[in-house]
Parts: structure tokens; sequence; C-alpha cells
């Protein structure tokens, strides 16, 4: 096998509908020198069948248990022996040329590179941007930007592995569903991003996804992050911070007038 250059990190948990089409889009990168860590979070249906009919490209490991999504991309980073490391969900697609994309956008002082996504409706096959890299991404240190507004989709990023091992920990396993967020945040904190402006990725928008579902839990994930980066963060990063909170807390009690949120704890 060919020295691996890119470790794609795919966690899956009873993902057999559209697993598939998501590994076939790899296989059908432009480029050829990549890995797949495949970490199959305690699943019952189809899904290490299908994983197993591929070839050893694809590395499989199954927990002993289900874990949550932070804790199970951690071990999976973990098998990662690629000199890049992104990520692919296992109901999303790459395009043929993302990979070689967003490697050819690196520089030598450049940590990561994102690109722009394509969101599918599934229920309609409509398709949209969500955002105009014009005017909404930001190149070099950018922790300030995203302390405002997230603008990164963790599936649209290549990060070198140097970077993630200068992290105390890759991914915060005591956040719900923010758990991506926290760790680009980090990255960068730390380091310097470059983006390309074409969409080379497609995210499948469904009713089982976990971002439309369990829209409530980045209420808890945002009080949560704001104690985190109390120490970490400049005055005015941390108000953006609380901004971000603060509108996740009005989009929750749309959606859910009775239901008890946290609120950002003083002390």
């Amino acid at each position: 096998m060919e020295d691996v250059r890119v470790s794609i990190i795919m966690n899956c948990h009873n993902c057999e509908q559209y697993l598939t089409e998501a590994i076939k889009s790899i296989y059908a990168q432009s480029i050829n020198d990549w890995e797949i860590i495949f970490w199959d979070n305690f699943s019952t249906d189809r899904s290490p069948e299908i994983v197993k009919s591929f070839d050893e490209r694809i590395k499989y490991y199954k927990g002993e248990e289900f874990l949550p999504i932070g804790a199970a991309r951690n071990l999976a980073v973990q098998k990662a022996e690629g000199e890049f490391i992104t990520f692919l969900d296992t109901d999303d697609m790459m395009v043929p040329t993302h990979l070689e994309s967003l490697l050819n956008a690196f520089k030598d002082d450049t940590d990561a590179v994102y690109s722009n996504f394509v969101i599918k409706d599934m229920s309609t096959n409509e398709t949209k941007k969500p955002f105009n890299p014009e005017y909404e991404f930001h190149e070099g240190h950018i922790a300030g930007h995203l302390a405002k507004k997230n603008f990164i989709w963790l599936q649209a990023l290549m990060v070198k592995a140097e970077a993630v091992k200068k992290l105390d920990h890759a991914f915060d396993a005591e956040l719900m569903t923010a758990e991506d967020y926290d760790f680009i945040l980090r990255l960068a904190l730390n380091g310097k991003f470059r983006f390309i402006s074409d969409a080379t990725l497609i995210y499948r928008m469904h009713e089982n996804n976990i971002t439309s579902t369990k829209q409530h839990y980045f209420t808890h994930d945002f009080s949560y992050l704001i104690r985190k980066y109390r120490t970490l963060m400049d005055a005015r990063m941390l108000k953006d911070l609380t901004r971000q909170y603060l509108m996740n807390v009005r989009i929750d009690l749309s959606e859910a007038r009775f239901r008890v949120f946290p609120f950002i704890r003083l002390g």
C-alpha cells in the first residue's frame, strides 16, 4: 500500500441508508494516497457488512459500546496515519476533486484549509450553498471571526495531523453537538487557515440529521463553551460567543416553549 497522505475519519452508528454512496465518493477521488478510518460506534444494522465489501483502504474498527460522537471521533483520530486529517459523515458525499483541491491550497505556514459545500434537501432534491465565500469566509488567524459565527463545516475541513497533535484533545466529549465547532475554534486559536471558494462536498439534509433533530443541544453546548473559553479568549471574542449562545436560546424557545435549558453560570 502506498504511503498515506490523507486520513479520512468516518464515524458511524446505524448508518446503512447512505453509507455506500458516501464511501464510493471517496473512492472516486482524483488522488489515491488516502485511508479511511471507519469507527463503528456499536452499530446493529448492515453498516459493518457494507464497509467490509470494500478493500483494505478502509480500516474498520468497532467500539465495544456506544459513545458520544466526540469520544468516538477521538478514538478514530488516534488511528490516523496520514499527514493530513479530514472527515466525512456517512450520509454525505465528496465531489471527485475534494481532497486534491484542499491539499493544493496548503502553504508551509497553513494549519488547515476549508471549502464551501452544497446542502441537498433529500425530500425535495433542492440544493443551495449556505455561504458566500467572498463575504463570509476568512483566512489567516480567524478565531475572532469564528467566535461571531461558525462558517466552517467539519466535513469541509482538512487539517495537518501535527496541528491536531498540538491540542490538549481533539474533540470534547462533554459536548453534545458542538464538538466540531469547538475543535475548529481551538485549531484557529493556535494556527492559520486558508479557504477555497469551490463547493467540494454535498451535505444531505434529511429527517435523521442530528443538527436538525437535536437543535436544543446547542443551547447546552454554548453555555459550556462560554465557561470553557473564559480564560482562553479576550473579552470581545467571549462577548461574541455569548451572542451565539443567546441566539440559540431564542431558537430553542421558539421550537419548544416549555423545554428547560441551561443558562450561563456566572460564578
